[in-house]
């Protein structure tokens, strides 16, 4: 029994870093390679290969070289419902506790809200 659990738990820490999921973000429309994450996340390009790397080592990505360019895909699209359901999740039980937070990246596309960030909640007095 501990086994699964500790492959889910590994597999749920791909998706702990900010920049990670900044990454899996700028490969939602499809392929790219590093300069074009680079581009579209504003991150450095060391830390756009290092966590492009994590990625594909962990399965999330596939590495598909072409010439000299290597482009990067998620293998999984369902990647994209997972996280969604996290956010939707992390949602309910933020309103439940009266917190006010921001509305994560991944609803806010999913409802196609692509402005900043939208303050959603309010604080219980």
């Amino acid at each position: 029994m501990a086994a699964p659990l500790e492959a889910l738990a590994e597999y749920f820490k791909v998706f702990s870093e900010p920049n990670r999921l900044m990454v899996l973000e700028a490969l939602r429309e499809g392929p790219l390679n590093v300069t074009a994450v680079v581009q579209c996340t504003g991150l450095s390009q060391a830390l756009v290969s290092k966590h492009l790397k994590l990625l594909t080592i962990a399965g999330v990505v596939a590495r598909r070289p072409e010439g000299s360019l290597v482009f990067y895909e998620v293998l999984d699209r369902g990647v994209f419902r997972l996280l969604l359901a996290a956010e939707k999740q992390l949602l309910t039980a933020r309103a439940c506790r009266g917190q006010i937070f921001v509305l994560p990246i991944y609803i806010a596309l999913a409802s196609g809200v692509l402005s900043p960030p939208i303050a959603v909640g309010k604080r219980r007095a």
